[in-house]
């Protein structure tokens, strides 16, 4: 019986020349989609418009303040000194004793506002160097996942190029057994 023996149950063999006609519509259909590609953005975020809140220690005020409390403690115990001092001297509560005051006063607040001002100059330059090594990280994650988009698209290129590859040959086999069958059956 004629067809027996045909892969797949098939009663005809299947024609080459169709096979290797939609390979290469399918190669081209691939080719064409890979024209239209457009890799995926990558956006560095700035460190100006980054909300630094998130890394700013929430022990900061703490720090600050028990600082503070060191440096007015330091200054009590001065006043204290000053006090006795003045005392001994016979001149507590005179304008020599006065100015003292006045100026060891004068002296520990210049010394919390420095203190203070420097603690959170710190605080905000760690804030900000956390922030930073985030953008960065981000936009390192960002180039990876481009990268991996690209060489996604060159390899769904490459795939489209292989099947035209394969058809082509397809269609040259084809041409092969449309002229051998033409030979033979010129020479029947």
């Amino acid at each position: 019986m004629a067809g027996q023996g045909l892969p797949g149950g098939q009663k005809t063999p299947p024609n080459i020349n169709s096979l290797a006609a939609q390979g290469i519509q399918g190669a081209g259909m691939g080719t064409a989609k890979g024209l239209g590609y457009n890799p995926l953005s990558v956006n560095a975020n700035q460190l100006s418009s980054t909300n630094l809140n998130p890394y700013m220690n929430p022990y900061t005020d703490q720090v600050i303040k028990a600082n503070e409390a060191d440096i007015l403690r330091g200054a009590q115990m001065g006043l204290d000194h000053l006090g006795s001092e003045a005392s001994m001297a016979g001149a507590y509560g005179g304008s020599r004793h006065g100015v003292a005051m006045g100026e060891m006063g004068r002296g520990v607040a210049s010394e919390l506002a420095q203190s203070s001002a420097g603690l959170r100059q710190a605080g905000y330059g760690n804030a900000q160097q956390a922030a930073l090594q985030d953008i960065g990280n981000n936009l390192q994650g960002q180039m990876a996942n481009q990268q991996a988009d690209l060489s996604g698209q060159g390899q769904r290129l490459g795939a489209a190029s292989q099947l035209a590859n394969i058809s082509n040959l397809g269609f040259g086999m084809g041409q092969q057994v449309n002229q051998n069958l033409a030979q033979q059956g010129a020479m029947q």
